[in-house]
């Protein structure tokens, strides 16, 4: 199978609707069992099918080459080396605790030594501690990642209750580690370090630099995202340590006969390698579909601020598993909630390793976070072709069973905006960027500044927090977090009042014009212009509602050609995981304009609260000839019929004369001011940052286009 890019995957995966969450204001009755129901399953792997691994097979019976690294093998190793950048060797063996027992064994020839690795992860990471005849230390591990810090581990190694030969980081449920910093860590102290990446097939391979020179142990189990049924892999830029690790799973042999020394037979068979080459065919195709399941559980629970999802998942990386985060104290509540509704769930690294009958004499420190995590993670179901109807049904049991559970610091909970969800956020900017705001019920960007600063605003197009939000003391959080300053454009038709952001923001002042149309002010009457425009429109395309799913390498196209010729930069200037979250948000409505049956123009539109909200349009060359965006914003108006529509404002800042402004004005029967307010989190930085610049009625200064 070719390989194609994630923008053309979603097109060839069913288009899935998820049914709009419902309120939770108000408690709905408890989702009780339903005998036409079917157990839901926590997990549900898929590998490659028959049709699939025929080719694969009949190779084998044409060469009878069945283990002893044939060519299927040969080609799998290479094919996996290759996603992992270049000069990258891969060891394949029976499975991933084996090549982590056999590659401490080799980085690590201490018998009796301390091997640091974090209480919270799976067992077979200190079991395999344990077969490479290393003692287990378990360390705590940083409650914003759930992964070891290199800066801290290097603090306990200092007082290691012993010689701590290896240290084992570990990749949280696939999500990325920090590379540069465990880099760092090793060649400070000596310490050899080889990553535990048994769930991170995805993430190991996205960004080959930040992996580049630690060896990492990847799992081919069944249940991850690329499995071949058992299997493993390491990744390795070190050819001795390859070669070596070769010989440990093959008798000690290595270009004869003779046994070196004392080994073990851990090969995988072709037919092994058969399954995974079938897979890798396959990869591009899979991961968009693991993507855009996580993306449809992520929206579906976005109403639920008590529930946390790890930074970066299902937009930045993907994995096999949905590993939530719920208050403290109710995760036993959810777990016994959803199996009373036939639901299952697991809690996949139990209490941590220290806990398990196995581990019980090792050496640990303090676990605190270990422990809390134990107490508040949930493993939800979670499979590539997750369907709506399911995600519904797990999030219809958490709705009720989290209904009196709000998030730390926040007020009742309340449907998220679709512009105030994490959802939104990361995949408009990354996980990394995004600062959640439970006082707000919304989320914030964090943007780098020189220096080492950074400061922060709400993301595009407007800052949409709950009506109730306490903006003081969440101002008050972020200046504890190190940022200089915060500027936002909150929705002038929701959230606190226009007076309440001037008495918490010391920066308030007008921003641009929103052209409305108010239903309450009567029905849809544009100007004699826009009203010829639109005959004239109606004669030459024909609209009509679509799915964006279905149609989103057309709209990127669209889109690239607004770009070019509105030469658009930074913020506006979408990624294709953007346009991916937009197509699974079951909010999102989209129109296409065609003529001769051509897509010439799109608008899409977001409903929320009972407001519609125009989002983006683009029309290429024959859409500006035949006024499609007049047809287009005519059928998007007649279809909202009744409902407060927002049409946004002109382009850039203010309120300039002609072009977008003029366009919407035309449609319009009402405006609204939006206001831009500003607020200073750190004075000294503040003026350092400004320290030279001309004065300027811009905010922040620092970031006056001038400047």
């Amino acid at each position: 199978m070719p390989v194609v890019a994630w923008s053309s995957v979603l097109v060839r995966i069913r288009v899935l609707v998820v049914p709009a969450p419902c309120s939770i204001s108000a408690v709905e009755p408890p989702p009780g069992p339903s005998p036409e129901l079917a157990r839901l399953a926590v997990a549900r792997p898929l590998l490659p099918d028959a049709e699939a691994i025929a080719p694969y097979l009949q190779r084998i019976d044409a060469q009878r080459w069945y283990s002893n690294f044939g060519p299927l093998v040969t080609a799998f190793e290479a094919r996996l080396a290759s996603r992992h950048g270049p000069g990258v060797r891969t060891v394949t063996a029976a499975n991933a605790t084996q090549i982590l027992a056999l590659a401490l064994k080799l980085l690590a020839p201490r018998p009796g030594a301390l091997c640091a690795l974090p209480s919270w992860t799976f067992v077979a990471t200190a079991h395999a501690v344990i077969q490479a005849g290393l003692r287990p230390w378990f360390l705590d591990v940083d409650p914003d990642t759930w992964m070891l810090d290199p800066e801290a581990t290097a603090k306990a190694i200092r007082l290691a209750p012993g010689e701590v030969a290896a240290v084992v980081p570990v990749a949280p449920f696939g999500r990325p580690i920090d590379g540069a910093g465990w880099r760092a860590f090793r060649d400070r102290t000596g310490v050899p370090v080889l990553v535990d990446a048994a769930a991170a097939f995805d993430a190991a391979a996205l960004d080959p630099e930040a992996w580049a020179d630690l060896p990492a142990a990847v799992s081919l189990h069944a249940t991850k995202t690329l499995g071949v049924g058992e299997g493993g892999y390491l990744a390795t830029t070190d050819s001795e340590l390859a070669d070596r690790l070769r010989q440990h799973t093959t008798f000690g042999f290595f270009g004869s006969r003779e046994a070196a020394f004392p080994a073990t037979n851990a090969k995988i068979s072709e037919y092994a390698a058969a399954v995974g080459l079938a897979a890798l065919d396959a990869w591009p195709h899979t991961r968009g579909r693991w993507m855009r399941a996580a993306q449809l559980v992520k929206i579906a629970l976005s109403p639920l601020p008590q529930i946390r999802f790890q930074p970066g998942w299902g937009v930045d990386w993907v994995t096999s598993v949905c590993v939530v985060q719920t208050p403290e104290g109710a995760a036993d509540r959810v777990v016994a909630a959803l199996a009373d509704a036939g639901i299952e769930t697991r809690r996949w690294w139990g209490r941590g390793c220290h806990a398990e009958p196995a581990f019980a004499d090792c050496a640990r420190t303090a676990l605190p976070v270990t422990e809390r995590l134990a107490a508040s993670t949930v493993g939800l179901p979670f499979a590539v072709d997750l369907g709506p109807a399911e995600i519904e049904r797990i999030a219809a049991v958490l709705r009720h069973a989290l209904h009196d559970q709000p998030a730390a610091g926040a007020a009742a909970p309340a449907t998220r905006h679709p512009y105030a969800g994490s959802a939104y956020a990361e995949a408009l900017v990354g996980a990394d960027a995004v600062i959640d705001m439970p006082e707000w019920d919304a989320c914030l960007v964090r943007r780098p500044l020189s220096g080492g600063h950074a400061d922060a605003t709400a993301p595009y197009p407007l800052a949409c927090l709950a009506p109730q939000a306490d903006l003081r003391q969440g101002l008050a959080r972020l200046a504890g977090h190190g940022l200089v300053s915060l500027v936002v454009t909150p929705d002038p038709l929701s959230g606190p009042s226009p007076s309440a952001f001037t008495n918490a923001f010391e920066v308030a002042r007008p921003f641009k014009t929103h052209f409305l149309i108010d239903p309450a002010k009567g029905g849809f009457a544009p100007t004699k212009h826009h009203r010829d425009r639109i005959r004239r429109a109606a004669r030459r395309c024909k609209v009509d509602r679509i799915s964006l799913a279905g149609h989103l390498p057309t709209w990127r196209g669209l889109y690239a050609q607004l770009v070019q010729r509105r030469a658009i930069t930074g913020a506006a200037d979408f990624s294709p995981a953007y346009f991916a979250m937009l197509a699974a948000d079951p909010r999102m409505t989209a129109f296409a304009a065609r003529t001769d049956g051509e897509i010439i123009g799109m608008t899409l539109w977001f409903e929320a609260a009972g407001v519609a909200y125009n989002h983006l349009t683009a029309v290429d060359e024959r859409g500006y000839a035949d006024g499609a965006s007049y047809a287009l914003y005519d059928a998007a108006i007649a279809h909202f019929e009744g409902r407060l529509i927002n049409l946004g404002g002109g382009a850039g800042v203010g309120d300039g004369a002609g072009g977008l402004a003029d366009f919407k004005c035309g449609f319009a029967n009402g405006q609204i001011t939006a206001w831009i307010f500003g607020a200073v989190l750190d004075p000294s930085a503040y003026a350092a940052l400004n320290q030279g610049r001309a004065p300027t009625s811009f905010f922040p200064a620092y970031r006056a286009p001038s400047a």
